[in-house]
Parts: structure tokens; sequence; C-alpha cells
């Protein structure tokens, strides 16, 4: 056989990277020796591959046992992976095995008892060229030749290469997929982990909008209601609007009320208050669009029955104006006037708006967020009610559509469960929907959209079921993505129960291409809502261009951020209740967690380079003794093998192997300096707590092979929340709020070792 035939394959491992695993293969034959269909293979005499002819194809290794001491083959074919990720490879043999992808030797088992497993990454689709030799020699203790090789896809189960993965020629480039996202992460989704196990998006600033609470009413929505969902979000005249739906508890039951909030940063937020009449309103999947003549219009459903509310009985569409100066005007019907409700938008003595209003309701896109297309009627995508579209015990296609256009100008839709569909006709018509295998979505929502530096980015929940983490993943063309990282990787406590409440930072919406009149200062980000454990409404900075991962170490002295912006490069989780901001204290600015929250913490991280043996030192002013802080450094999974608190009894405690234990003391109102240097090859960390002695410790994980960030939190770590619902007189902020700042952290972050 020419083995020059595979010359076209590049010899650089393209896509190889990381793991190769090769197991149990079929029954062995008569013979004992294992089949291995599909391969080519070239028969040599003894280990130095002496040729002695015979080439073809080999179903049973029986054909190569010719009562020789001592043969090899070379088997040759190309490797084509299903999907993208790393591949675990193992071998059996007796008695050497030597196996290459691309050049690149993945497992080296020249020798009777030599190794027997490998890693790489492949790429799906993308042939790469495999040789796999073995050698029997009787003469060094072989018993039976055996060959037998293994893989375990990404996410998956070790099993046999089948034949289907090996070709003779490179296939056919698969045809383009609606979206396709790159990457292992996806298999690596840990949902024991609020975050999943994933690694943060660099610099996203979580902030809580408004908080629930039924203990104190007057800092909540003023009646002490507990659900709150459905959101969207606009910018106009200045401005970052949200709005959302209460109701009492549960979801779809009456009294309902539509609310908003404004803010001019982002960051800090008005009380809520009402959108809409709340005798009028219901939940909308959307409530704003500005028009072409620079109205800014607001939306809620109509009313239209009594009780609890179904999707599918929304029918009218209400509509009024958000003046330049943010004030409401009338309410009108736009779609579906009832004598019950408002007139009809024609009625109005503005033809300014009435332009708006009907520039609206002839806009599809926007009306098509509705589920099912409700307010299109007969115009809406004729994909709705399609029974082969229905997801079984969950329902039908068509909840809570969003809208962006690709680079090449194509129209791309997503709904609920991550169903896509395609439009080159700006949305006349539109592709047979479709659920991208790559793109693992549930009901809680996709958002996809075109960001400020003319990239893409979709936002969603990286599982069927469960509505945790918030996952963000990016590309250039609205196509192809990768890099999956988390938006908002926390758990909270859900505080009250109600129907249809569930868990996790849910129903994700941006602005859309139409709620945006480019006036907000900050421009060089992504600004997201949700709502979490559908109680409380969240919003996230992720800044521009987006970074999945950090490439230098830093220092922050935090002396060039204004009190109350946004802090650079950190990534900041900021409760109503336990805000967390850049202050002054006295003449130099510090980082400040403050926690009032009795079911919530403060949280800033910091990123840094992947590093087995970083150095990092933090200034600390804590403003009592009887505070928790905890400080730790974390692997790309959120594992944490180096931990110290400052405790609730006053202790500095520090993680020694499976025990926390004290090693000093601290005052409210003094400065500490925490200076740690670990060495996660060793297992070991030493902290040294102001001048004080120096400690020796032992990692609390010692399977943590390197830690990439620096987290500092006001509670303690608590996994997939901490309890079920809580007595509403104890939902109310602590008296005495627990206050730290942070005046200076430094990180040296080697990716090598240390001299």
């Amino acid at each position: 056989m020419n083995t020059n035939q595979y010359s076209h394959i590049p010899a650089a491992a393209r896509g190889l990277a990381a793991v190769l695993c090769l197991a149990p293969a079929p029954a062995p034959s008569a013979a004992g020796l294992s089949a291995l269909p599909g391969l080519r293979y070239e028969y040599f005499g003894g280990t130095d591959l002496t040729r002695l002819g015979d080439a073809g194809e080999v179903n049973d290794l029986s054909a190569m046992d010719k009562g020789h001491q001592d043969w090899a083959v070379r088997f040759t074919r190309l490797l084509t992976a299903p999907a993208d990720g790393e591949y675990a490879f193992r071998a059996e043999a007796d008695c050497g095995i030597r196996l290459k992808l691309a050049d690149k030797l993945i497992i080296n088992g020249w020798s009777r008892n030599g190794e027997r497993n490998g890693k790489a990454t492949l790429l799906r689709g993308q042939a790469v060229a495999l040789v796999v030799e073995y050698y029997f020699d009787r003469g060094q203790g072989g018993k039976t030749a055996t060959l037998r090789l293994f893989w375990t896809p990404p996410g998956g189960q070790e099993a046999p290469i089948p034949a289907s993965a090996y070709s003779h020629r490179p296939p056919p480039p698969p045809a383009p997929s609606v979206i396709n996202v790159h990457g292992n992460e996806q298999g690596r989704v840990n949902l024991q982990l609020p975050d999943g196990g994933l690694k943060p998006l660099v610099g996203v600033h979580n902030v809580q909008v408004f908080r629930a609470s039924r203990g104190k009413p007057e800092l909540a929505d003023g009646d002490g209601w507990t659900y709150a969902h459905h959101q969207d979000m606009a910018i106009w005249k200045g401005r970052l609007y949200v709005a959302w739906a209460m109701t009492p508890k549960d979801e779809d039951v009456p009294p309902y009320k539509v609310v908003y909030a404004t803010s001019a940063d982002g960051l800090r937020w008005s009380a809520p208050a009402d959108l809409f009449p709340r005798e009028l309103a219901w939940a909308c999947r959307f409530y704003f669009y500005r028009a072409a003549n620079g109205r800014m219009l607001a939306f809620s459903a109509g009313k239209s029955a009594e009780g609890n509310v179904s999707e599918a009985e929304k029918k009218v569409l209400l509509v009024r104006e958000v003046a330049a100066d943010h004030s409401l005007g009338k309410v009108f019907t736009l779609v579906h006037p009832l004598p019950s409700q408002p007139p009809t938008f024609e009625t109005a003595n503005d033809p300014g708006f009435v332009a708006a209003c009907r520039e609206a309701a002839g806009h599809a896109l926007l009306l098509e967020q509705q589920d099912y297309g409700r307010f299109l009627g007969d115009r809406r995508m004729r994909w709705h009610g399609d029974p082969s579209l229905n997801i079984p015990g969950w329902c039908q296609f068509g909840k809570a559509f969003c809208f962006y256009h690709r680079k090449d100008g194509v129209l791309v839709g997503l709904c609920k469960m991550g169903f896509a569909t395609l439009s080159e006709d700006a949305g006349k018509t539109w592709s047979r929907p479709v659920q991208p295998p790559t793109l693992i979505a549930g009901s809680a929502k996709v958002w996809g959209q075109r960001t400020a530096d003319g990239r893409f980015a979709l936002v969603y929940n990286p599982d069927r079921g469960k509505r945790y983490p918030l996952v963000l993943v990016q590309g250039d063309d609205g196509r192809e993505f990768r890099d999956m990282r988390v938006v908002h990787g926390e758990l909270p406590r859900q505080r009250y129960q109600g129907k249809y409440k569930d868990l996790g930072a849910q129903y994700i919406r941006g602005l859309a291409e139409w709620a945006d009149d480019g006036t907000f200062a900050d421009r060089q980000a992504i600004w997201l809502v949700y709502s979490v454990n559908k109680e409380d409404i969240w919003v996230a900075r992720v800044p521009l261009p987006l970074k999945p991962d950090k490439s230098a170490s830093q220092s922050d002295d935090f002396a060039r951020v204004a009190p109350g912006a946004v802090v650079p490069g950190w990534n900041l989780y900021s409760p109503r209740w336990a805000p967390v901001a850049v202050v002054a204290d006295g003449d130099k600015r510090c980082l400040e967690l403050r926690d009032a929250d009795p079911f919530d913490y403060a949280r800033a991280v910091r990123v840094f380079p992947e590093s087995a043996r970083p150095r990092v030192e933090v200034l600390v002013k804590p403003s009592r003794t009887d505070a928790r802080l905890e400080i730790e450094l974390c692997d790309d999974a959120g594992r944490r093998p180096v931990r110290i608190a400052l405790s609730e009894t006053g202790q500095v405690q520090a993680a020694d192997g499976g025990q926390m234990r004290e090693v000093g003391r601290y005052a409210g109102g003094s400065w500490m300096t925490f200076s740690l240097a670990a060495d996660l090859t060793a297992g070991r960390y030493t902290l040294q707590v102001d001048k004080g002695e120096s400690q020796n410790l032992a990692v609390a994980e010692p399977g943590c092979k390197t830690v990439q960030r620096l987290s500092l939190r006001t509670g303690p770590w608590r996994g997939l929340g901490d309890g079920g619902p809580v007595e509403p007189a104890a939902d109310t902020p602590v008296a005495t709020p627990a206050v730290f700042l942070l005046s200076r952290v430094s990180v040296q972050a080697p990716s090598s070792p240390i001299p």
C-alpha cells in the first residue's frame, strides 16, 4: 500500500491537543485476535519493522499470525470525529503499541508493559491521518496477539472506535448548520455547581435591579409581591430601561402589574414604578420599540379575560409613548381593541405618535416575539401550530422569539428549547425550525445579538431542564460560536414559594435592534436583563471586547476608578442589599463589599492567567470583628484549593488539607495584608498575615493542578442555594452591614514553574 496517499493531511496536529482513549474492542476471534474493521494494513517482521509484504484490509488479526516468533503490523486510515472536544483513547495490546494522529504521537507503548493511554482534541468532521503500529513477540513473553482500540468522546462513554469513524478520503464538509457552538465546555457542564464548573467571562458586573421582600416591601416594590419575571430592556434618552411583570406570588395568577426602572449608568437603579395601569395590564414578552421617527413606545398585553392568564389568550396589545423627558403618555390599544380596553391608537391627536404606532403594528419581528405570534394573526410565522415541532411533555413551538441579523445579512430567529430558523427575505418567509445539535438550551430562552464591536453573542442556560448557569458564547459571523463562559454563576436561596418558580438566572433578554436610540454613555458593553429564581431582577454588564480568559497578571489599587463606576477587569456580584463598588476611604479609593443581606452575599472575583504557582497579595480592612469574608484561589472548574476566612469570631482561618485551622486574629477598622504563594504541583501553599510567621499549609483540594481566579466573598460557599423559603419577617436588611475594603490586590501568575 502506498502510504504517501495521506500526504495531503497536514503534518501538524490540526485540531489536536488533548485526549485520545482506546476502549475494549470487539470480541477476539477463535485465534484470540481482535477485529479492527475498516483499517488498512502493512505487514512487517520484528520491532524494527522489516518489510515482509502483504497489504490490504483486515477484519481479523488472526491473518497476521503466520507462525513467526515476532511480527508487526501498521494500520493506516483517516479518523473523523463526530463532535468537537477532547477524546480519551485507550489501547489493549500484547505486546507493543504506537498510535499517531496527524503525525503527533498520542500513545507511545512500544514495549510489553508500555503506555496504553493518550489524549487528543478533535474537530467535528475534520479528518486526520491515523497510524497504529503494533508488534507481537513470543520471545518477550507474548501470549496471544491482541489489539483493542477505544475512545471516549467528550461527555460520553468509552466505546470501541466505530468503523464509521474511519475513512480512506476526507469526508465532504458538513452542510452549514444554522448555529454551531464549538468547544468542549458543553460536555463539562456540572449541574451540581451553580456555575456549572465553567470559567467566568472576564469583567462581567452582575447588578441587582430589584429585590423582592415581603418583610420590607417599602425597599422593594411597595406591595411585597414576590413573583417577578417576563423582563425586557431598552435605551432611551441616555437612560437604560428595564421592565418586568409581577404578581403576588404565582406565575400567571392575578392580580398583575407591569413595572419598570431606569438607570443612567446601569449600576444604580430607580425604584420600580407602574409602566401601565394595573387594572389593564398583563405580562408581555417585549415592552419597547423605537420608531423610525424617533418616538419611543412602551407596550403591555391587555387584560382580556378574568382569572389565571394563559399566553394563548393574550390577543390585546396596549401602547403608550415614553416622552423625551421620560414621562409616560396616554394609554391606547395597538392590536385587537376591545370595548373593555383603551381606544385604538388611531384616535390619538398626535400624528407622530400615530405614525410610530402604525409602524410598530406592521413590524413583524417585534410582534413575533409574543408567544406563538399571537399579535400577528395570519401574518405570523407559518411554523406555529406544526405538531411535528412540539416538544412532548412541554409545549408547542414558538415561545419567546428573539432575532438578529447575521454578518451575511440573513435573519436568525431563536426561541425556547433552542429552536432556530432563518429568513433571507427580511422575515417574510422562514426556514423550517431546527434544534442545532450543539446548541443545548431549554425553556428558559435563548438570546442572540450583534454586539457593538461587530461580533455576535448567544446567551442561554446550557441545559434542557435546569435554568443555571447563564452562559455566553461568541462568534464572528452569527453562525459559528465558541468560548462558552459564565455570565451569571450564582444561585442564591429562593426565598418565596410560588407556582412555576424555577431556580436560576433565566429568561434572558438584551437590547433588541429596535429598542436602542444610541444615547447611553456606556456603549462598550453588552447589557442583559434576567430574573433570578423568578423573584429578583438583575442586569449584567458584559464588557467589550469579550474576554474568555485573562492573558496577563495585574495589580489593582483602584486609584483610577471613580467611586461607583465600572471596575475594569473585575467580576462583581452586587445584590441590592449587598453592593460592591469603589468608594473613597480618606485619600484613597477602595473596592468595598458591603453586606446587609441575610440571604445573599457580595462577591468580587479577579481572573488571572492560569498558573500552578501564583503569588497573591491582598490588603483588606474589615469594619467589624464579627463578620465573614472568604478569600479563595479557584481553578477553572471553580474548585477552591486555597481558602482563607475572616470568621465571625474574629479568627483568621486557613484551609490545611481537609480542615480549617486558626492562623491569627483580626480587628475591625485595621488594615491587614494577606500574602499567598501556592505550589499546586506540590499540593501546598504558604500564607503570611501582615508580618507574622509564614504558615505552610496543604491545599484543600489536592486534585487541582492550577488556579485562575481570586475570589472574595462576604459569606460561606453555598453551592446550589442554601435552603428553602424564609419567614417574611426575617427577610429584611441587617441593622449593621458587614463592610470590607480592599485597597490593593496584586497577582503574579507565572505560566511556568518559578525557579
